[in-house]
């Protein structure tokens, strides 16, 4: 997927080089604005198909969901601050080129708002706990994007820090929640919420760092989360679309209806259909719980970089002053998602699994995307199947051939000429002088 992705960045590189004669930001930004519309258009839409392979944008966006596979400290350290995070630096950095095309801007916005909605959607469906935040992963990476589509570039970044913060506070978490039911696990790698259940109780320190984390990212005060996702709320709210301000509400109630499901099916309720309350969970030791501490720590007070100027000052913006309304309005619809997870999981405690259980196709369509995986799968297959097949009936076939044949005319010139160098010099002086001659000729005619 990140090679399709480099294919489109690579052209945008060429097409940079080939108008523009330069590579180097600062150059190119002074000669945006007398760029031909079209040309900066094409360019940014190349640099924007190289992001979204890189930060997990709709339809580039498959690859990221199979990467939390890996051990937990990666997948927070990958799916926080590295990566993921380099197609929306990447957007960020290039503002002052794409603002110039209205056209580009759009399609950051289109697509950076059905990424964060649909995978938010996903996110609410899935049942691995790692998998569910990195389908949160996904979703808080296109309300980046939709940030930088509606030019609200410095909210964009400052969404990027605490998002790093939180994020890899949740999966440190969910790391803990596996390590604490290692033994009911038998070696799995993760667990799902069948796995969990009521483990508040004997995860304290975990259920605790866990809140904060989910608080932040669900936007409630005064938590990191409610500062940055507030100035992407009035950025979109300054563009007037009734449409736009529709689905980033939605995608404000469905942040924290997804994350608070996943709270509250892991650690609160004893349900029958979990078998959390009775595994013998405990909390891991003092080193996996430092980590959990600090990150909590920043995850609650990283907010504070915004509101007093110092991001402000380093991107040489004026200080964001945010708005009441616009506060009040992203916590009123972060509350409607924790009460409808509330309800989705507390007040009907079996619904979560019932509707499964009466509707299998929907949790079918739900795991494979609606058919996107498998048609993404298909496609990876058919690719790799085209390569081989050019690689047969044109590498080996032909080019290896052609390759080995000068390889083998080399060797046969080299052991053809050897058999004149025998080593006598009346030889080499003849040669020589035949040779002088034949340059002296050549020259006077």
């Amino acid at each position: 997927t990140n090679r399709v992705g480099d294919v489109g960045f690579l052209l945008a590189v060429l097409l940079l080089l080939r108008w523009t004669g330069t590579v180097r930001f600062e150059e190119v930004f002074a000669g945006a604005a007398s760029m031909p519309l079209e040309r900066v258009t094409a360019i940014g839409l190349l640099l924007f198909w190289g992001a979204s392979a890189k930060s997990a944008q709709f339809p580039l966006h498959v690859w990221l969901p199979d990467a939390m596979e890996g051990p937990t400290p990666v997948s927070a350290l990958m799916h926080a601050a590295t990566m993921v995070t380099a197609g929306v630096f990447l957007m960020a950095r290039s503002t002052p080129l794409i603002e110039h095309s209205p056209a580009v801007l759009a399609v950051v916005a289109l697509v950076g708002v059905l990424t964060a909605l649909g995978a938010a959607v996903v996110a609410f469906t899935r049942k691995d706990l790692k998998r569910i935040l990195a389908y949160s992963t996904v979703s808080q990476l296109g309300f980046m994007m939709l940030a930088i589509g509606t030019g609200n570039t410095f909210g964009a970044v400052f969404h990027l820090i605490t998002h790093g913060f939180f994020k890899a506070l949740l999966f440190l978490c969910a790391g803990s929640v596996i390590h604490g039911l290692h033994d009911s696990l038998q070696g799995a790698s993760s667990a799902g919420v069948d796995d969990a259940g009521g483990l508040s109780g004997k995860l304290p320190v975990t259920f605790s760092c866990f809140v904060v984390g989910a608080l932040a990212l669900a936007g409630f005060p005064p938590l990191s989360g409610f500062f940055s996702k507030d100035l992407i709320l009035e950025g979109v709210l300054e563009t007037e679309s009734y449409a736009l301000n529709a689905l980033v509400s939605l995608i404000a109630a469905g942040s924290s209806l997804y994350i608070f499901r996943m709270l509250f099916l892991t650690f609160l309720g004893e349900r029958g259909a979990q078998r959390g309350p009775r595994a013998h969970a405990h909390e891991p030791g003092l080193w996996m719980r430092v980590p959990l501490l600090l990150l909590a720590v920043l995850s609650a007070a990283a907010g504070a970089l915004g509101p007093s100027g110092v991001l402000a000052r380093m991107f040489g913006v004026e200080t964001p002053h945010l708005s009441l309304g616009v506060s009040l309005w992203g916590t009123a619809f972060g509350a409607l998602g924790l009460l409808a997870a509330w309800f989705w999981t507390m007040h009907d405690a079996d619904l979560d699994w019932d509707w499964r259980r009466k509707h299998p196709e929907a949790e079918a369509a739900f795991d494979t995307e609606f058919g996107w995986q498998p048609f993404m799968r298909g496609a990876a297959r058919l690719g790799g199947s085209f390569a081989d097949l050019l690689a047969r009936a044109w590498e080996r076939e032909r080019w290896d051939r052609f390759t080995e044949g000068l390889a083998d005319s080399c060797v046969g010139l080299g052991e053809g000429l050897s058999g004149v160098s025998r080593g006598r010099l009346n030889e080499y002086a003849w040669w020589m002088a035949a040779g002088a001659a034949a340059f002296l000729l050549a020259a006077v005619l």
